[in-house]
């Protein structure tokens, strides 16, 4: 069993479309592999960038993860496909989007929440993502009764 480290999780989610951020930062433990990670998608009309820091004693506090000055929204020559599909694990299609900054694979990515029976929703995106992103493959979180996995699949363009 890997050994697991304190780390503070930092997503900053910015909805483009309507001009507002979300920050939510998150601290759990995680195998070490978790730790250090950059990465950013860019989806229709939003954009998400993720760093994690880490710390390895007991009690300890993780240094901030800094994400600014990492983005860029400079285009970047990457066209990819672009859509979103509520109810299905797949999306047709329906635009494009200009990849910006680091972000050099087109993404396929599914999101899956479970709960109680009132809580049960599948989304699919289509968009652009960095390779670190697409490394993820498959990704489940769990609380309060609530599961959610996300499964991330990639191309070159």
């Amino acid at each position: 069993m890997p050994s697991l480290h304190g780390t503070l999780f930092f997503l900053q989610l910015l909805a483009a479309s309507v001009g507002k951020t979300y920050i939510n930062f998150f601290r759990k433990c995680v195998s070490k592999d978790e730790c250090d990670f950059k990465g950013n998608i860019g989806l229709d009309q939003m954009r998400m960038w993720s760093v994690t820091t880490c710390c390895e004693t007991d009690s300890c506090t993780p240094p901030d993860p800094l994400i600014f000055p990492v983005i860029s929204l400079q285009p970047n020559g990457l066209v990819c496909p672009s859509c979103k599909a509520e109810g299905s694990a797949w999306c047709d299609p329906s635009g494009t989007i200009e990849c910006t900054g680091d972000e050099d694979r087109c993404l396929l990515m599914t999101t899956q929440v479970t709960g109680n029976s009132r809580l049960e929703a599948v989304t699919a995106y289509r968009g652009c993502a960095t390779q670190s992103v697409c490394r993820l493959g498959v990704q489940s979180y769990s609380a309060g009764g609530i599961s959610m996995k996300i499964q991330y699949a990639c191309s070159s363009g």
